[in-house]
């Protein structure tokens, strides 16, 4: 990663290599995976997966599909399903460009990017609907380091938690995958960000920080004494 300052615009250019770029995908993926269940990861790597061959395809297979469906929601939408001719109406509806043009590779990018994330949103809220337990608690189990109980649960609940890791740093490098190649495909991509200084964005928005941070702690302590 290179940091580098213009002497007369102060332009600042950071350079971000591939793997760096692939690096942050995984950790941040393999952090996400430590907070939830190894089923749940691992059903979201399925849904990844699947979503990362059929990117290797360009979605041929879903194309046709994708294409009637969407002819049928238009004459459904015109009301051919409800007049007594329908003839005129599917005629018409033929002659609409299809949803998806296998010869534009627009039309291709869009479609294979809206098949990964939605393959992704599906895996992802089915492994959150069919376990809604919490992962254990690495925490909570070292303060009770002392006691038989926790001492025995300790190794399954490393391995256990590790294991969750691992499988949520494959997610990033399998999104990393998908994303890499096809948005920041070119030799350089240059993000530009407008030019308000940086330190005035933190200074204006640190009172509201100042009043969420107080806010948490007031909300934390009501609950604790709840409890008590």
């Amino acid at each position: 990663m290179l940091l580098s300052r213009s002497p007369q615009g102060g332009l600042q250019v950071v350079e971000l290599t591939a793997t760096t770029v692939v690096l942050i995908f995984v950790g941040f993926f393999a952090y996400l995976g430590s907070r939830r269940d190894l089923r749940k990861e691992l059903l979201f790597f399925a849904g990844l997966l699947l979503g990362t061959l059929l990117s290797l395809v360009d979605c041929k297979p879903l194309m046709p599909i994708a294409n009637r469906v969407f002819r049928l929601i238009l004459f459904a939408v015109k009301g051919g399903a409800m007049t007594d001719d329908p003839l005129p109406i599917w005629e018409a509806v033929k002659k609409r460009p299809p949803l998806v043009n296998p010869a534009d590779p627009k039309s291709i990018l869009w479609f294979n990017t809206g098949v990964f994330v939605t393959l992704a949103i599906i895996f992802y809220l089915l492994g959150n609907r069919l376990w809604r337990a919490q992962p254990p608690n690495i925490l909570s189990i070292l303060t009770m380091a002392g006691s038989k109980k926790s001492r025995s649960q300790m190794p399954r609940v490393l391995l256990t938690q590790l294991t969750s890791t691992v499988v949520g740093g494959l997610n990033g490098f399998l999104v990393a995958m998908f994303v890499i190649p096809r948005y920041l495909a070119a030799t350089q991509t240059l993000v530009v960000i407008p030019g308000t200084a940086a330190w005035d964005v933190l200074a204006h928005s640190l009172r509201y920080a100042i009043v969420v941070v107080f806010l948490v702690f007031i909300v934390r302590g009501w609950q604790q004494a709840k409890r008590r």
